[in-house]
């Protein structure tokens, strides 16, 4: 798939800006300054190179990661780091577009790959090279989602998985002494702990699917379904585990539960990131959430009895439950004035000490092999030791590499919550997004993505 020239029809992008950008980052010599041998002989250099990093985190996990940060002045007094956290993908590409870009950039993996397709991030293989960084030590399915034509374009950073947590308390008082295997029991659980007030109104319910929003790949993958076919250039999106694990959502509103009741409770659902997430308050028995949610529960609700289990299997397929992994990637805008420096803090960011310190007190796994084997790890923060033996079998898959896949999620996310106001059947909400998607992947497929 070739790459393109960056253009996007909105107000907000400057194509001469950007170019120019373009043209003063492109010109700086790569050499090994991001070893730690560099930073040692260059001592209390008296120029300082200002970077800026803009990552997506905020709260509590924000405050966690700038702190670590603070340390890279430490190894590199002569970069100096402005972090600015909360920032969106509609606020990176502003920025890079702009002729005032950031120089390292912390973003989702799909949007990194629509990015790197679209020309506006810098290829990382020179200073990869000139560094000697050991590539392979990272997960080969998340680098190859930073990958274009063979040039790195986006490092993998922190990665998650998902599983299903549970309120032990709950189940043991509908009489359950383990989490569901299948999918069939988690139906049959959510259901048994049910509970409404005297209006008929639930006050408690298994499991709300789209809260605090949908997430579109970790069931569907535990149902087997892949997204999308590159060598075919088949979007996936109304295969027969598609719809499925679509039926599956589904079933928790339109099955034994009201449709508009369950709204109603949804409406009322507290804060995520806050002691009122309703999984905290007992007000739902299950979430499926990733490896940070511990850190949040020893936050918010210290005292809760809480398990976490694999997600259930499809009823006579316990064996083959693929699970799903995806990962934060760091990147470097083309039109950063600054690359050498910003892939040194990308070195940093990404070596087995800063990563573990990060991963331990944030709750997030490595993206690389030595991170995920390191003991300190789990003796740091075990909560983190059954997502990272998830994260090593053989049956995890990342997303499928393609420029579009951030598009795909957004629409399988918007028709889901369509689906559950009623306004599609799920078969019908697939199809809608397979034929939408499919007309994306062949522009993309034919060069004019």
């Amino acid at each position: 798939m070739k790459r393109k020239l960056f253009c996007l029809v909105s107000s907000c992008v400057f194509a001469a800006a950007m170019l120019a950008g373009c043209d003063q980052g492109g010109s700086e010599a790569v050499s090994g300054a991001g070893t730690s041998e560099a930073a040692a002989s260059s001592g209390a250099s008296e120029e300082t190179t200002t970077i800026k990093f803009w990552h997506t985190w905020q709260g509590l996990e924000a405050e966690k990661f700038e702190k670590i940060i603070e340390g890279f002045s430490e190894v590199r007094p002569d970069i100096k780091v402005e972090v600015l956290g909360s920032t969106t993908e509609e606020k990176q590409l502003i920025a890079m577009t702009s002729g005032d870009s950031f120089d390292v950039g912390f973003t989702m993996d799909c949007i990194a790959n629509k990015w790197a397709n679209s020309g506006a991030l810098a290829d990382m293989t020179p200073y990869i090279e000139a560094n000697g960084t050991d590539t392979e030590n990272y997960i080969s399915s998340l680098m190859e989602l930073g990958q274009i034509d063979g040039k790195q374009y986006g490092i993998p950073f922190t990665m998650d998985t998902y599983m299903l947590f549970y309120n032990k308390d709950i189940l043991a008082e509908a009489g359950y002494t383990e989490p569901p295997k299948t999918w069939d029991e988690f139906s049959e659980m959510c259901e048994a702990v049910t509970q409404t007030d005297s209006n008929g109104d639930y006050t408690r319910l298994g499991y709300v699917p789209n809260y605090p929003g949908v997430t579109v790949a970790a069931i569907p993958y535990a149902y087997g379904a892949s997204l999308y076919d590159a060598e075919t250039n088949t979007v996936l999106a109304n295969s027969p585990e598609m719809v499925a694990a679509m039926e599956q959502k589904y079933s928790l509103y339109s099955g034994f539960y009201d449709t508009a009741k369950v709204q109603k409770f949804r409406s009322g659902l507290g804060q995520y990131q806050s002691a009122e997430n309703p999984f905290f308050t007992g007000a739902m028995a299950f979430s499926i959430e990733g490896e940070w949610f511990p850190t949040f529960i020893a936050e918010y609700a210290p005292d809760m009895n809480w398990g976490v289990a694999p997600l259930p299997s499809v009823q006579g397929n316990e064996a083959n439950n693929d699970a799903f992994l995806q990962c934060g990637m760091l990147v470097i805008p083309e039109a950063s004035k600054n690359k050498e420096a910003a892939y040194a803090f990308i070195e940093w960011l990404t070596s087995d000490e800063c990563q573990v310190e990060l991963c331990a007190q944030k709750g997030n796994l490595p993206a690389t092999h030595s991170g995920l084997e390191n003991a300190s790890l789990f003796e740091q923060n075990p909560s983190l030791e059954p997502f990272a033996e998830l994260a090593n079998q053989e049956n995890v898959r990342a997303l499928t590499a393609a420029p579009f896949m951030g598009q795909y999620q957004n629409e399988l996310s918007a028709v889901e919550e369509q689906m559950y106001n009623g306004d599609y059947t799920p078969r019908e909400a697939l199809d809608k997004v397979t034929e939408s998607i499919q007309a994306v992947a062949d522009e993309w497929a034919a060069g004019n993505g």
